[in-house]
């Protein structure tokens, strides 16, 4: 008898030890799956990110970035009706006849004029006669390329090293410049909309006189759709530009980019593209503009845009030109 109790004992013992050695193996294969299908899913993070590393082209001149804050990102948002494409030409008021030229081209095109440029007011006149809207074009620090001479944004540009006080007094005499612009965007800037702090105090003076935002995006590091979330400041975001290299892509370069402006506007319902007043820009830009409506798009003005939109719109790609 007390040999079978201490054969059962034993076989109690194996039982209870085996079933542990199970519930063990049990759980380790379990810890096993989850660390295979972890690693599936860092790798395919990682292809994703190549994959869209190689979606971005180098252009000439032209520096190609990824947003790396993924935080700041927000989905598009879908406009009613026709997908609607807004056209910003910027650097204007250095010369007359570019101003002229682009007037008389079909409405509405986004304005920009710079605060320095000599007898600007007769400009803007002229150009919101036509049927065209108007913005400021704010010169702010850019980041000094080695080698390149076009980081120079201009007088009284906006700087990360003035004070409160000092940048308030220069946003005011940029601001005063000129009459009749509902928004501004920045000229170069690559430095400057990198400093949430400097940003903050521009989009609330813009807020306070009743002025929009639109960030150029000239570096990927830009801090504006960060501080306008944070400040529920609406702005809006440039999605691609136009040209290149002063021009010397030539007008099949400028219509390649307005094409990729379409696929833009018809995967997220509107885009913006944004150009310069160069000969081979406004020769491109004429016939589009005329033929845009029959394939389905509709210029709009950067206001009428952002009265249809509440969010910042994504950050998806950057191309960003080299001196901006």
């Amino acid at each position: 008898m007390n040999q079978f109790f201490s054969l059962s004992t034993r076989l109690d013992r194996q039982l209870a030890f085996g079933a542990t050695v199970m519930l063990l193996a049990i759980v380790a294969g379990i810890g096993m799956g989850v660390l295979v299908m972890s690693a599936p899913l860092q790798s395919e993070t990682q292809a994703g990110l190549r994959l869209e590393a190689t979606r971005l082209t180098t252009k000439p001149r032209e520096i190609v970035t990824v947003l790396p804050n993924v935080k700041s990102i927000t989905q598009p948002i879908k406009t009613a009706g026709p997908a609607k494409i807004v056209i910003v030409i910027d650097d204007l008021g250095m010369s007359s006849s570019a101003v002229d030229k682009l007037a008389a081209l079909p409405p509405p095109l986004t304005l920009s004029f710079l605060p320095y440029a000599p007898n600007v007011q007769p400009l803007v006149d002229r150009s919101k006669a036509h049927g065209h809207e108007i913005m400021l074009h704010l010169p702010m620090e850019a980041t000094r390329l080695e080698g390149s001479p076009m980081t120079n944004p201009g007088p009284n540009a906006l700087l990360t090293g003035l004070s409160e006080d000092q940048l308030a007094a220069r946003l005011t005499k940029n601001l005063d410049a000129f009459s009749g612009y509902v928004g501004v965007n920045n000229h170069m800037g690559s430095r400057f909309t990198r400093s949430a702090e400097k940003m903050a105090q521009v989009l609330v003076t813009l807020d306070r006189r009743g002025k929009f935002f639109m960030d150029s995006v000239t570096t990927g590091a830009t801090k504006v759709g960060d501080v306008a979330a944070h400040r529920n400041i609406d702005i809006l975001k440039r999605d691609v530009f136009l040209d290149a290299d002063f021009g010397r892509g030539g007008v099949s370069y400028v219509q390649a980019r307005l094409a990729e402006l379409e696929r833009i506007a018809l995967r997220d319902g509107s885009a913006i593209a944004i150009g310069h007043p160069y000969p081979t820009t406004i020769e491109a830009l004429g016939p589009w503009l005329v033929t845009a409506e029959a394939r389905g798009f509709v210029v709009v003005s950067a206001s009428n845009l952002l009265k249809a939109q509440s969010l910042p719109k994504p950050v998806a790609k950057m191309d960003l030109q080299v001196g901006e």
